[in-house]
């Protein structure tokens, strides 16, 4: 835990580096932007989790990129080198490099579609062809990984709603559907951020700027789309707000609407921080609430071993606590498609008037359960019932939210 922490502080650390590197965060204005951002991150994606590499990475990207344009004698190495370097660190970290090696095309593209029109204010042809060597460059090097081939094999299924797990992960909702089946309305405001950054880019010098606004709009609807992908809009947002409210909005309304969103979204997210803090000072950093706690301290204390059975908000939590020793059946990260969807059907808890989960059980050798006792809507969880009246297992620990079955004849010896 001590090591998420200071992981937590580190990437922290980073961003706000990042923000000193592209704006002025002395400015009032600007600060709000960023806290505003920084929270509606935080509210939904946690810091811990390896996708928050790519937010980072892609926030790097997007200030290189950005930068090259404000230079007065626009470099090739200055671009290239970090660039590059990023991208071989982005490939070999996280999947989300695909959508920066998307923006690095969309750019080189966006930026050669400005020779059509005066208008749309090209750059000179030589800095084009420096912004282009650098960006393919980049883009070559993020191949330097040997899962490059197999990633770009896995395009055609991340858009694709109908795929099982896109279909059976919160994450991979769209926004409406995620408001629908959750009820949160954490997603108002992204949704207020997302119009209040357009109406932004409406009155701003770069509405004209087919790269920043293609940027926006492809992320804005890819956010849309998946609620796991709406931190890219948000990282290009937050960059592109901090630079609109330093340099070209000074008019009282528009500080006004700012600081009106800056508390709402303080009052609004920090509104569940105060029982957390109660919570944790009573069971320590992980929730007894939310996680099997003394069901895992009992597993430990008494050193079981065998393969365990639990629900997919818990497995990550018991690979953390009682792993490698003890294999989970499954985990949030639903790394297999397979043992998802056997998953999903291992909470049926007769088919055909036979016991489905026994069955699967005895597949995978599963030679403890660990459940919660009722369901979110305070309904007994049906599995823990059935396992629970079953001659072949054994209840060895329980509490009023979870209970440990062990199957027999191991269970005897407790």
């Amino acid at each position: 835990m001590s090591g998420i922490i200071l992981f937590r502080w580190l990437v922290a650390s980073v961003c706000f580096l990042i923000c000193t590197r592209w704006t002025n965060v002395c400015n009032r204005n600007v600060a709000a932007v960023i806290i505003i951002g920084a929270t509606l991150l935080l509210e939904y994606y946690f810091i811990e989790r390896p996708q928050f590499v790519s937010f980072v990475c892609f926030g790097i990207m997007l200030v290189v990129v950005f930068r090259f344009f404000d230079q007065r004698a626009k470099s090739l190495w200055t671009t290239l080198f970090p660039l590059s370097f990023l991208m071989v660190v982005w490939s070999n970290m996280h999947g989300g490099f695909l959508i920066g090696q998307a923006v690095l095309i969309y750019c080189v593209v966006a930026e050669g579609m400005k020779f059509l029109h005066r208008s749309l204010l090209p750059l000179a042809r030589r800095e084009y062809q420096i912004f282009c060597i650098a960006l393919l460059t980049a883009l070559i090097a993020s191949f330097i990984n040997p899962n490059a081939v197999n990633m770009i094999k896995y395009l055609p299924i991340i858009f694709d709603s109908n795929y099982y797990v896109n279909a059976n992960n919160l994450e991979e909702l769209s926004l409406r559907a995620y408001f629908k089946q959750t009820g949160d309305y954490a997603v108002l405001l992204y949704i207020a951020s997302i119009v209040l950054t357009f109406v932004a880019l409406l009155s701003s010098r770069h509405r004209k700027n087919i790269t920043w606004v293609g940027i926006l709009a492809g992320t804005a609807f890819m956010g849309c789309q998946h609620m796991r992908h709406l931190p890219f809009f948000l990282v290009a947002a937050l960059l592109f707000m901090t630079k609109y409210f330093e340099t070209e909005c000074s008019a009282i309304k528009g500080r006004v609407l700012l600081l009106s969103m800056l508390a709402v979204t303080t009052v609004f997210c920090i509104r569940d921080e105060f029982p957390r803090v109660v919570e944790a000072s009573r069971s320590g950093w992980v929730p007894a609430t939310h996680f099997p706690v003394k069901a895992a301290d009992f597993i430990v204390n008494n050193n079981i071993r065998g393969n365990i059975y639990t629900t997919m908000a818990w497995g990550g939590y018991l690979i953390w606590r009682v792993g490698p020793e003890n294999k989970i059946f499954y985990d949030s990260r639903t790394l297999s498609v397979q043992r998802a969807w056997e998953y999903d059907n291992s909470r049926i808890i007769s088919l055909n008037q036979r016991s489905y989960w026994k069955g699967l059980f005895n597949i995978y050798d599963i030679q403890m359960a660990v459940l919660p006792v009722y369901e979110d809507d305070g309904k007994t969880n049906m599995l823990t019932q059935s396992i629970y009246a079953d001659n072949e297992w054994n209840m060895v620990f329980s509490d009023a939210q979870n209970a440990v079955f062990i199957k027999k004849p191991v269970a005897k010896q407790f």
